[in-house]
């Protein structure tokens, strides 16, 4: 929720607040705690630490990526001084009133005409500056920008020839096209039968337009130009493959995996064993391959926070010929010796995917500082953390009972990752990533019992990402 909480004469303060915040954020601090508890008993239920989990991760998710910032304009001294907290990140700064420009409404791309989804900006002498991060379809956003406008002086200027000139002088084409068009589409098409008719081509009228904006001549939003600009939409068809301004890209990737030695928990009747320290390998290469697929979502085309749902088909094999120490009771009888584990268990493997699905939280850095097709500019560094459970092939052979199926839920899994994403053109980047994942499995067995082991998973992965929305 974004308002004007402070309207006095030398004063004016914008704030951004989400009134669902702090108690969503409460809510996930206690599933969380319920989680903790929980799963510190001897037998959880792993499909309530599952719900657990998801209930935990949306409510801190939304939490921590909710927007808090103000704004304030002080006439005494006038300068605005701003700070904004988007999740983790804390960014602030001070503005002299001198700087700033025009104050505008901003729509997003491919938003609805009806109910636009806008954000204000600050058009200042060093770029603009969006009061909001996000863009939200309100009535308020128009009447917030005309009273800050009034109490900056700006309002004898007209706001959308500043915009205008603003996104041509920054090479945003297509968005002062989108600007005009979106001012009065009744206008837009009479005037591109009138331009077209007497002027011919559109784009010609296009190129024109832009040069006489980028010459210094400017635009005046009750002249032709307007709709000539706004005709080339409707004149070649249909306004532009123009979407959300928020990103999405979708990996493929295939890579390896190594998984820590660990511990390995084994009950069956009045056998009740661990094995110590056992070894695992991984056949990623092997058929099936080591296979994984992404969707993220950045809520802009530039943000560095986002979110990805991920599913990775690892593999994981007991190495049964080993010799390891072993604890436990074996049909109740005590036990406490080194001895090989194929004596217990012939076979134990999750060969078809060690399958894990996880919802993450996502951060990104351009090195450049900003996003084009120079050689760094096509370089984003990212990392992120996320949770989620596991949907294990199991696939064992133990005292002569043999279990092979798809478990659903068969535990926890949390992962961190860090990686390099290389835009290739537009649409299509490269991404290298190390991932580190921890899977708590519990395997039931056939006949009753369960294997329980927990991993720690280093991936090596490559890919290709499709991405849509791009600049």
């Amino acid at each position: 929720m974004e308002s004007i909480t402070e309207d006095e004469p030398d004063r004016l303060v914008f704030r951004v607040r989400s009134p669902l915040q702090n108690a969503v954020g409460g809510l996930g601090l206690f599933f969380l705690a319920w989680l903790v508890v929980h799963w510190l008993t001897r037998h959880p239920n792993h499909d309530r630490t599952i719900g657990l989990i998801g209930a935990s991760i949306t409510c801190l998710l939304f939490f921590l990526l909710s927007e808090t910032s103000d704004f304030v304009f002080d006439a005494g001294i006038r300068r605005l001084t701003w700070t904004r907290r988007f999740g983790p990140r804390r960014r602030s700064g001070m503005v002299p009133f001198e700087e700033i420009e025009q104050v505008v409404v901003r729509t997003s791309l491919g938003s609805d005409a009806v109910a636009p989804s806008q954000r204000i900006v600050l058009l200042t002498r060093n770029g603009e500056l969006p009061l909001t991060a996000g863009y939200t379809p309100s009535d308020e956003h128009g009447v917030n920008a005309e009273r800050l406008r009034t109490f900056l002086g700006r309002s004898q200027v007209d706001p959308l020839s500043v915009s205008v000139n603003a996104l041509v002088a920054a090479g945003r084409d297509v968005d002062a096209m989108r600007e005009l068009r979106l001012v009065d589409r009744c206008a837009c098409r009479s005037g591109a039968d009138s331009q077209g008719s007497k002027r011919g081509n559109p784009w010609q009228i296009s190129g024109e337009a832009l040069r006489a904006i980028r010459n210094g001549k400017g635009v005046d939003t009750m002249s032709g130009v307007k709709r000539a600009l706004a005709g080339i939409l409707i004149a070649a068809g249909v306004f532009m493959p123009l979407s959300a301004s928020a990103e999405f890209s979708i990996a493929l990737y295939a890579g390896k995996q190594l998984t820590n030695n660990g511990d390995l928990r084994l009950k069956q009747g009045q056998t009740d064993l661990t094995f110590h320290d056992v070894s695992w390998k991984d056949e990623s290469f092997e058929s099936p391959i080591y296979y994984g697929a992404r969707l993220s979502y950045w809520f802009d085309e530039l943000s560095p926070w986002g979110v990805a749902v991920d599913f990775t088909h690892a593999k994981t094999y007991l190495k049964n010929g080993d010799t390891v120490a072993v604890t436990g009771t074996r049909n109740g009888t005590p036990v406490d010796a080194r001895e090989p584990v194929s004596d217990s268990i012939r076979n134990f493997s999750l060969s078809h995917g060690l399958n894990m699905i996880t919802l993450n939280g996502l951060h990104r850095w351009f090195p450049s500082g900003k996003r084009d097709l120079s050689p760094l500019g096509r370089v984003q560094l990212y990392a992120g953390l996320g949770a989620g459970f596991s949907i294990p092939h199991v696939e064992a052979d133990i005292n002569g009972i043999k279990t092979d199926e798809y478990q659903v839920a068969a535990g926890p899994v949390a992962n961190g990752m860090l990686g390099l994403n290389y835009d290739m053109s537009r649409y299509l980047s490269g991404i290298v990533e190390y991932k580190l994942s921890y899977a708590d499995v519990r395997a039931e067995l056939n006949g009753g019992g369960f294997v329980d082991a927990a991993t720690v998973n280093h991936q090596l992965i490559f890919g290709l990402a499709t991405n849509f929305n791009l600049w």
